[in-house]
Parts: C-alpha cells; structure tokens; sequence
C-alpha cells in the first residue's frame, strides 16, 4: 500500500515534484526493507489507463503479449547511467536489481 491517492498519482504524472520526491522516498524506503537493499535508487512511476491516455503522461496498457521494458545490456548501460546521475561509483557496488513494481 501506499499513502498517495489515486489522484496524487494523476498529480505525479502532471509533473508534481513534491509529490515524485515522496513517492520515491516512500519506495525506497519499502525495497530497503522487504529487499535487504543497500542502496535503492527509484528512477521512474508511470500510470497507465486506457481511459486517460495522453493527460499529462497517462499512457495506455502494454498490448500486443508479453514484453521486457528493456534488455540485460541495456539495463546494465541504465544502472551505471543512474549511477553517475546519482554521484555515485559504479566500482562500490557489485550487482543491481533492476525492478519493475
């Protein structure tokens, strides 16, 4: 659960900054814990609603089957990007995990 409502989402999506900052605090702080996580770094939120698309970032639902948002090197090239947006060293940490929730 969260404590943001369905419409903060809405909000978030409309480029809220307040609400992103506590968003991904509250995510963190979540995948810390149920993880064991030394270091989580939430990059991105996206609603999805067939109904909405295309207010203010709302996209529609993934169609067409399965799909990967993105590849093993292509994530590799992500986390070390985050990394470095981040101020961080790449060489402190040995492995990531890339999370979709």
């Amino acid at each position: 659960p969260t404590k943001l409502s369905t419409e903060d989402f809405y909000n978030l999506q409309a480029g809220d900054a307040d609400l992103a900052i506590k968003y991904n605090l509250e995510v963190e702080s979540f995948v810390t814990k149920q993880l064991g996580c030394d270091k989580v770094i939430c990059v991105q939120s996206q609603v999805r609603n067939s109904g909405k698309v295309g207010e203010d970032g709302v996209q529609g639902y993934a169609s067409g089957g399965p799909h990967t948002d993105s590849s093993a090197v292509s994530a590799d090239a992500f986390a070390l990007n985050t990394l470095k947006a981040n101020n961080l060293n790449g060489s402190d940490y040995k492995r990531y995990c890339y999370l979709n929730l």
